[in-house]
């Protein structure tokens, strides 16, 4: 998803104290009248203001000043002519840019100058386009193939005239033993405008070189062999430098086939795979783009779905979308079971999908709308897929990257370069750009240990962020192995550190705890006379949840916390994290993974069934006493304590914060089942049984939820290793014996 950027005043130059021109607080160098920088020309094209000058030998960069901030762009960018698209501000105007040589010392030259009319763009893409309800999208899996190896599920695409028509395609679906998903149909869309952070600071346009600690990623090249999908708006330009011999043929879906190469498709490519010959660093230049065009407009849900099918099944090993729609602007609206289904394939098929979380979020101008800030936004919100925020060059998250309890990662995606088709540059914001990075990492770490699972990711990506969820790339490579914590001092902005030590620490209830029984009797719950009518409750691996009677007297696993220490350089510690489960579905997950929320299925027996999902996004506090450096022999050791809930302290717990509701539509349960044939009445119970166990069960896992909270805080009953290699280090709570720690460190 791609934000054009837009701005307001400022003056490009700062002056000193002595009136001479500077580069900006703290920047160094100084203006040398030896430079001469050519003749800058600006004009509109397709609503963005396209600059253009001649290159000037010898000299390291350029630095464009496009009225709000000062960017440096490489000279790679620049062939016979340099070429660069910036926003214009909300409400057009006349706008003055100006771009002055650089040397690598610092030295830069007299700026030279343009004015251009700017076209108002403020309003410009940044909502959903209209759509009347006109289908209904069905998704069908063969349940017991002929070729397990070779069974993609089919898009099917059925017209309605109503919101009534649409209810009656979706009950009549479920009576096929083949549909594993049936939902209205929407929009998808990859851009929209908002107003630019107004931070005049100086930053260079491929910044993310740096935060991304690219030169410290594995590989040469770094992604060799991987395959990332681009599932986009149109296909990237294979012609630009920084794409050249990157780009694999590949499809358009729900397009005519004339598409010209795409803006937003060849900026994201150019993250992910920019080459050497080109002017955008990528992430991983070994990688190849699979692309898969949704055509350059009207792509919707159903193109997006089976662009992920179709990805899967020609050798993707990363998805990245920067796209997605909105979930709740119109009658039987929420995120499309469709765009989950595909997810639930790619997964069991070890793919890993990323996806831009939205443009959203509460900044001034990021939505029309109020209500729209942070809508969720689909495919991001789906448990399986890794949902990418962004933060900018000032290391704060970007103002209009969403805040939902669903973004995994924040990553850079404010005034960046980008490929533009033709061989040109821009430079915009967005969680489009974001969300590419991420993929680019993916592809570099998979090149390097291509046995990680896409479950196995996830569970990490809490142990590869900093407090404020950015990410880490030293911890990232600290918690594959890749590096040892003493290779070398961590690059996190303003947190001077000194090393980093991901955790994952395991909560787990012992025989004696009060909430033992309540889990107990939790899982004990059942409709109807089938023990397959259960509801099962959470349990964190590697720990069990007491099914057999062998573990009756061992603890009981519910939650994780997965997070990271933080060593500071002046030898203070302080640590962060966040509490992760790990769901099972009624009668097993019919082919899904479920992270992170508790959910109540309609029957296990139905493809898709009706469900209630829900979770507590409960704040951790984490606390660390005692800490010992150690040396080359002996590991680092602390004693950890974890206070959960709202307003939490070391010392004392917080409180449950307010349930999300991720979806609820068990009233459509009983019309299900009655749709289904084959369904034995007495085995499956009555809709009132049923109804009388999701309440039951409810309220118990709210009791277990709140009992959890006060619990804490948990304080390990020894300093335990934070790095290592080894089992596990498994300890009781110092202030209850009957709570159980289990702190990972591999």
């Amino acid at each position: 998803m791609m934000l054009l950027a837009a701005c307001s005043g400022g003056d490009f130059w700062e002056r000193d104290v002595d009136g001479r021109r500077s580069m900006g607080p703290g920047q160094g160098g100084e203006l040398d009248p030896s430079l001469r920088m050519s003749a800058v020309s600006a004009a509109v094209r397709e609503g963005q203001i396209h600059l253009e000058w001649k290159r000037v030998r010898g000299v390291d960069r350029f630095r464009v000043d496009d009225g709000v901030a000062q960017m440096d762009v490489p000279a790679a960018i620049c062939r016979r002519t340099c070429t660069l698209r910036v926003p214009s501000r909300p409400g057009g105007g006349r706008q003055q840019l100006a771009v002055s040589a650089v040397t690598a010392d610092g030295d830069f030259s007299q700026a030279s100058s343009a004015a251009v009319q700017a076209p108002d763009t403020a309003d410009e893409g940044s909502a959903e386009p209209a759509r009347p309800l006109d289908e209904v999208v069905v998704i069908r899996q063969d349940p017991v193939p002929d070729d397990p190896e070779n069974n993609p599920p089919t898009v099917e695409r059925i017209p309605v005239a109503s919101v009534a028509a649409a209810r009656r395609e979706i009950e009549q679906a479920w009576g096929d033993r083949e549909v594993i998903s049936v939902s209205v149909n929407r929009p998808v869309t990859t851009t929209q405008d908002s107003r630019q952070s107004p931070d005049a600071t100086l930053a260079s346009a491929v910044w993310q070189k740096d935060a991304m600690e690219l030169d410290r990623l594995p590989g040469n090249p770094r992604g060799a062999g991987v395959t990332v999908a681009l599932v986009e708006s149109g296909s990237p330009d294979p012609t630009h430098p920084s794409l050249q011999g990157a780009v694999e043929e590949g499809t358009e879906i729900g397009g005519d086939g004339t598409a010209e190469p795409g803006v937003h498709a060849t900026a994201t490519s150019s993250l992910i795979v920019g080459q050497p010959a080109g002017g955008v660093p990528g992430v991983a230049p070994g990688a190849t783009i699979l692309p898969v065009s949704l055509g350059n407009e009207h792509a919707d849900a159903a193109d997006l779905a089976e662009g992920i099918i179709w990805a899967v099944e020609h050798g993707a090993d990363v998805i990245n979308i920067s796209a997605g729609t909105g979930c709740t602007d119109q009658e039987l609206s929420g995120c499309p079971d469709s765009l989950e289904a595909a997810a639930a394939y790619a997964e069991s098929h070890g793919v890993v999908l990323v996806a831009a979380a939205g443009n959203n979020g509460p900044g001034p101008d990021c939505t029309d709308q109020p209500a729209d800030i942070n809508e969720p936004w689909s495919p991001a919100v789906v448990d399986s897929v890794i949902s990418v925020g962004a933060y900018g060059p000032d290391g704060k998250r970007w103002e209009c990257s969403s805040v939902r309890g669903d973004v995994d990662v924040l990553a850079p995606g404010e005034r960046l370069m980008h490929a533009w088709p033709g061989g040109g540059y821009g430079i915009n914001n967005g969680t489009s750009f974001s969300a590419p990075l991420v993929s680019g990492l993916l592809a570099a770490l998979l090149a390097e240990q291509p046995g990680l699972e896409p479950a196995d990711i996830r569970q990490k990506l809490p142990q590869w962020q900093s407090p404020d969820g950015r990410l880490s790339i030293y911890a990232v490579l600290v918690s594959l192995g890749l590096i040892e914590i003493d290779d070398y001092e961590p690059s996190i902005r303003d947190m001077d550190l000194k090393a980093v030590y991901p955790f994952e620490a395991f909560i787990g209830v012992g025989p004696q705890h009060p909430m033992r029984s309540e889990l107990e009797a939790a899982k004990d719950l059942q409709f109807g006379a089938d023990p397959t009518n259960r509801i099962y409750v959470s349990v964190s691996s590697p720990w069990w949840d007491g099914g057999f009677a062998m573990y009756k007297d061992q603890p009981w696993g519910y939650g994780a916390i997965g997070g990271q220490i933080y060593l500071h350089k002046d030898g203070s510690v302080t640590a962060a994290g966040r509490l992760n489960f790990s769901r099972l579905a009624v009668g097993g997950n019919y082919g899904r993974t479920m992270t992170g929320w508790h959910r109540m299925f309609c029957h296990s027996r139905l493809p898709v069934p009706a469900s209630k999902v829900f979770r507590w996004e409960t704040p951790v506090k984490i606390g660390v006493e005692d800490f010992t450096r150690g040396d080359e022999n002996t590991p680092a050791r602390a004693r950890l304590t974890f206070s959960l809930g709202a307003g939490a302290t070391t010392g004392k717990h917080g409180r449950l914060p307010p349930m999300t509701l991720k979806n609820d539509d068990l009233a459509d349960c009983p019309a299900q089942m009655e749709a289904t044939k084959g369904l034995d009445p007495v085995q499956i119970g009555t809709a009132e049984d049923q109804q009388a166990a999701f309440d039951e069960y409810a309220r118990r896992i709210e009791r277990i939820e709140r009992m959890l909270v006060k619990a804490t805080p948990l304080t390990t009953a020894q300093a335990v290793p934070l790095n290592g290699e080894g089992d596990a280090t498994e300890t009781r709570a110092a202030q209850n014996p009957h709570m159980h720690l289990k702190i990972d460190v591999n």
